[in-house]
């Protein structure tokens, strides 16, 4: 697909074809990376900003290339201008619906498109309904018989429809946890519309669910690239929304910490929660450096230095800590520093 799309020798129109065909076989393999991939390569040609006539005939096909790139600010964007291009064709044809005329089939895609949005940002299981619905009458000529290209759109989107309902945080939170959680994530950046397998596995645990208020420890082990630090910030919001107390984050290494801080500053923001300022690994003596804060990102050199000369302070109110990188218990140094950490936490946390 990829040699496909940098043959210019295709014509517009067969490049958001084949854009799309790709992007929903990376959806249904779950190489949602790639799928946002392939819309870079034909993003210039996801016009709106021209009249709805100018490009009628392709418009189904821009909406499920934009859609499945998941780019949540494009998609706000292209899905505002033309629904509002819609609303003037109606009040032109004195708002009659445009069901059954050469512009239906791609208006329910794009109201289609709409409505998964808000499911997959909100959760709200009738915004499902109605998308389905509406791709439904695009499928059996309820929306107009004048477009197979809006057909072939509706019908994969129709399909992956119930995969992303399956894979929704809203869908795979234990129930009692707070809405806002899941919102969390699909309201940040970046947006987690859905989850990957290994993530959903673990979210199916009836015993030693991470994000169940009632796991008291949790080892998680998932194959590399398959979402683990995710897993760890959606243990840590879950935490913080359900149960009082602060959050410490073990980070092996100090640009890792970093990574986590520019993940988790925006959920933490729209949990009204926030991260203490980065310290240096081993603080001055006079105990200077504010600790104010939510959640602690540290390395364990930095903790453990916390804890010998003020164990009381480092660990008030701490109600979590998380150990990335746990295996490194096997390596020398590292591991010894490791080893030493955790018995210490364990001989304070249990006393």
């Amino acid at each position: 697909m990829d040699l496909a799309l940098a043959d210019e020798r295709h014509s517009s129109t067969e490049r958001l074809r084949i854009a799309f065909a790709a992007q929903a076989g990376y959806r249904r393999c779950e190489q949602e990376p790639n799928a946002t991939a392939v819309y870079r390569q034909v993003k210039n040609l996801v016009n709106f900003t021209s009249a709805l006539t100018a490009h009628i005939d392709t418009l189904a096909l821009e909406a499920g290339v934009v859609f499945l790139a998941f780019d949540r600010p494009d998609l706000n964007r292209v899905l505002s201008a033309w629904r509002r291009q819609f609303a003037e064709l109606r009040e032109l044809m004195d708002g009659d619906p445009l069901a059954g005329t050469m512009y239906g089939p791609a208006e329910a895609v794009v109201e289609a498109v709409h409505f998964l949005r808000l499911f997959l940002s909100f959760g709200d299981p009738d915004r499902l309904q109605d998308a389905q619905d509406l791709l439904g009458s695009v499928l059996d000529g309820r929306a107009g018989r004048s477009d197979p290209s809006a057909r072939w759109v509706a019908a994969h989107l129709l399909g992956l429809s119930g995969e992303m309902a399956a894979s929704s945080l809203y869908t795979l939170l234990p129930e009692g946890t707070p809405d806002a959680v899941a919102r969390t994530f699909a309201m940040s950046d970046p947006p987690v519309m859905t989850l990957w397998r290994p993530q959903r596995q673990l979210l199916n645990l009836e015993r030693g669910n991470p994000v169940d208020p009632a796991t008291g420890r949790s080892l998680i082990s998932v194959p590399t690239s398959a979402g683990k630090t995710l897993m760890a910030q959606l243990v840590i919001c879950s935490h913080l929304a359900q149960k009082p107390g602060r959050v410490v984050y073990v980070s092996p290494m100090r640009s890792l910490g970093r990574e986590m801080r520019a993940a988790l500053r925006g959920r933490l923001r729209l949990l009204e929660r926030k991260l203490v300022a980065e310290q240096p690994d081993f603080p001055l003596a006079d105990g200077s450096g504010s600790l104010v804060g939510d959640v602690d990102i540290v390395t364990p050199e930095r903790l453990m230095h916390m804890i010998r000369n003020d164990p009381g302070a480092a660990l008030n109110e701490v109600s979590l800590i998380v150990v990335d990188e746990a295996h490194h218990l096997a390596q020398g140094r590292r591991g010894f520093v490791l080893e030493s950490l955790l018995a210490l936490l364990r001989t304070w946390l249990y006393q």
